[in-house]
């Protein structure tokens, strides 16, 4: 049988738009980690990127990702995909995870002085934040919360009783170099 021409045009239509639905779906899915943030630099007069309201942290379960990115605010600090499920316990709370949503937030204190004709300027930081939610199939499966303030230049960070879901060591993300160096070697 003798190929036509316009045969040829099928087949090679249908093998472009073959190839064009495949790149959106691998574009989607989760193995495509091209839209992970492994890390931001934030600088110290940047504004609040994310809402920190205790009231309104994402629900265990039946939270989505998207609700995440609507309570707290989509400028995430890290967010790293994992190609296969993993596992972690916190606080006796063990749970399999594939992506790790990541914020943070620094409040500074600016102070300007003058000494003889030079004007002085410093600022150091009395407020962290950090909301780190882990998400398994686009659910929130963990998610834990730490909010520590200094109450003066002199003194160290004391942990507030906003945060939660934290590790024996106070840390809201326990084991992030492990975290790091996975999503690195996959």
């Amino acid at each position: 049988m003798k190929k036509t021409k316009k045969s040829n045009f099928q087949q090679l239509l249908f093998i472009v738009i073959g190839v064009f639905f495949l790149g959106v779906f691998f574009y989607f899915s989760n193995a495509n980690t091209s839209r992970d943030i492994t890390s931001r630099s934030r600088d110290y007069r940047d504004a609040d990127h994310f809402v920190f309201d205790p009231k309104n942290f994402p629900t265990i379960g039946s939270s989505t990702e998207k609700d995440v990115y609507r309570l707290i605010g989509k400028d995430v600090d890290h967010r790293l995909t994992f190609r296969s499920p993993r596992k972690k316990t916190i606080k006796n709370t063990t749970f399999t995870y594939n992506k790790i949503l990541n914020f943070e937030d620094l409040l500074y204190v600016h102070t300007t002085k003058q000494v003889g004709n030079v004007k002085m300027s410093s600022s150091s930081p009395l407020e962290r934040i950090k909301i780190v939610v882990y998400v398994f199939d686009e659910k929130v499966v963990f998610f834990s919360a730490l909010r520590e303030i200094r109450p003066d230049f002199d003194s160290e960070f004391e942990i507030t009783p906003q945060s939660k879901n934290l590790d024996e060591n106070g840390s809201a993300w326990p084991g992030i170099e492990q975290d790091f160096r996975d999503y690195e070697a996959q």
